[in-house]
């Protein structure tokens, strides 16, 4: 008696159950997209508050993509101290004026960009990116960044200026892609643990702080390259007499 050949039994059940595993995911991954959206700052509401359903298209909530847009209630506060406060990104549209972001932390999935062809934006609260590697994009503007910034890595992208002025606690490589940051407090790139990488064409500035002190950055590895933007050199002196003290690595032809 010939006997049954088990694979070709089981092979069936197998595909079945794969396919539900399959199905599952999809399911689950369009869950995600439905709980996620787009919220627009219009400003419409009655106050200056994050959690005015009024001043949103598509009313207030978490887990969203924020967009700041306009020129009306430039400055806002984010009062939101739950899990509402956790959000996937913000962005500034490219006809957002001069915003100020001030308020509780705001806790990031993803990044954030300034895309705004006519403004610098302030943020005074803080954010905390929950990624491993967080997008800081000063696409068509720069961003001032006064609170403090937390979080694991950090790559920032695009040519305007990025400042840091808060006494900063991520822990991860800060990455200068393009353009300049500038930094204006012994604490503004992040904890000494893993170091600061300025690639060719982009720069590092050093300023005073927001009293006209001289910071003094130490214990910070810097790998710096190239010669900085329109060869104005990839490590910086602005305003003061600061002071850089951690190892500086020169990874090729670099001024």
């Amino acid at each position: 008696m010939t006997q049954p050949n088990l694979s070709n039994i089981l092979h069936p059940f197998r595909f079945a159950k794969r396919l539900l595993a399959f199905l599952a995911a999809l399911s689950f991954l369009a869950a995600l997209d439905a709980q996620a959206g787009t919220r627009v700052w219009n400003g419409g509401g009655t106050s200056n508050v994050w959690s005015d359903a009024g001043n949103w298209t598509g009313g207030a909530g978490g887990g969203d993509l924020l967009t700041f847009g306009g020129t009306t209630r430039l400055t806002n506060s984010n009062n939101f101290t739950d899990a509402n406060a956790t959000n996937i990104s913000i962005n500034f549209a490219n006809n957002a004026g001069a915003f100020v972001l001030g308020g509780n932390t705001a806790f990031l999935t993803q990044g954030i960009t300034n895309s705004s062809t006519n403004s610098i934006q302030t943020l005074n609260l803080g954010l905390t990116f929950q990624v491993a590697t967080a997008s800081i994009a000063t696409a068509s503007n720069g961003m001032i960044m006064n609170g403090v910034v937390a979080g694991t890595n950090i790559n920032k992208t695009g040519a305007s200026t990025l400042f840091l002025n808060g006494s900063n606690s991520f822990t991860g490589i800060f990455t200068n892609a393009a353009g300049a940051t500038r930094v204006g407090n012994n604490s503004g790139l992040g904890t000494t643990n893993n170091g600061t990488v300025i690639v060719s064409g982009g720069a590092l500035e050093l300023t005073t702080n927001t009293n006209g002190v001289s910071i003094t950055i130490t214990n910070e590895a810097l790998s710096l390259a190239g010669t900085g933007i329109n060869s104005g050199g990839a490590l910086r002196n602005i305003t003061g007499d600061n002071v850089y003290g951690g190892l500086i690595t020169l990874t090729n032809a670099t001024r």
